[in-house]
């Protein structure tokens, strides 16, 4: 059994001791407000018991979409530690199945109602035989109505979709196809989404605007989707000075009100602990006002 599948709990004083997101900014959410966060965990490349106090540390965070998940044993201890944060909530898992390390989704039991969940198994390994597994995943989620029921009115549109991706690196053209075969499908398939994840298109924090990569034009094109871009730029991949960990919203979503922020950019030694015990992105939250 792995290490990491025999902690069932992480102490709420450890997970104190690491920073908060901002003041107010994950407060947690009520009504038709829900705050979503994306982490790639990193695993074989962390120390889960250290990613897990992470998690902890952020109140507020109705549902986690988790890239680089080892197995079911570490989505349940990453879920265990979300709990810890928004106490009494559980928080229940959606865990893809391609791959060798997976896409997960964690969502408060009490505030989102699962409905659908699918891979993408068969869109970009079609159109881009180069791109690496897993497939996105998709996870249908419904804000609960007040007293625990999930609402079942369909002309509200509260259900949504959200897609934990990683669409992985490589030439320049195996990046596009892979995003435009994303995006394609997005066309038409949805009517309000949340994607979150690694897209292979990397904001530069730079300023200029000429030394931008081209995939992140790509990925915005037509309007099909917008970037949810966080208040403060920080790198979130402690090798590169990019953005490389984005969220972003399509369909009907691109009219929800949303700020996003990313965590532990307060912690300038983040990526010096990184190599031995951090995963080596920084997570990114948002919070949508949904309409």
């Amino acid at each position: 059994m792995p290490a990491y599948a025999r902690c069932v709990a992480v102490s709420v004083l450890a997970a104190a001791a690491w920073s908060l997101a901002p003041s107010g900014a994950a407060a947690q959410g009520q009504g038709s407000s829900v705050v979503i966060g994306a982490f790639d965990v990193e695993a074989g490349g962390s120390d889960p018991e250290t990613v897990a106090q992470r998690l902890a540390s952020q109140p507020g965070v109705d549902v986690w979409g988790l890239t680089r998940v080892a197995d079911a044993a570490m989505a349940e201890l990453y879920a265990g530690a979300a709990g810890l944060a928004a106490a009494p909530a559980k928080y229940k898992v959606a865990l893809g199945t391609s791959g060798n390390l997976k896409h997960a989704v964690l969502f408060n039991d009490q505030r989102l109602a699962l409905g659908r969940r699918f891979e993408l198994l068969s869109l970009l390994p079609k159109a881009c035989p180069a791109h690496p597994a897993p497939a996105p995943l998709v996870v249908e989620l419904r804000p609960r109505a007040e007293g625990g029921n999930a609402d079942g009115g369909r002309g509200d549109g509260a259900a949504f979709w959200l897609i934990v991706n990683r669409l992985g690196d490589g030439t320049a053209a195996a990046r596009a196809c892979r995003i435009k075969a994303l995006t394609d499908w997005l066309r038409q398939n949805t009517r309000q989404a949340v994607l979150v994840g690694a897209f292979g298109a990397e904001w530069q924090i730079a300023p200029d605007s000429a030394a931008q990569d081209p995939a992140i034009d790509l990925l915005l094109a037509d309007g099909m989707t917008s970037w949810v871009q966080p208040e403060t730029l920080v790198p979130t991949h402690c090798a590169r000075p990019t953005v490389a960990d984005l969220i972003l919203t399509a369909g009907r979503a691109r009219q929800w009100r949303a700020r996003s922020w990313i965590a532990f950019a307060d912690e300038d030694d983040y990526c010096l602990r990184a190599p031995e015990r951090e995963s080596e992105h920084r997570a990114v939250i948002a919070q949508f006002a949904m309409q």
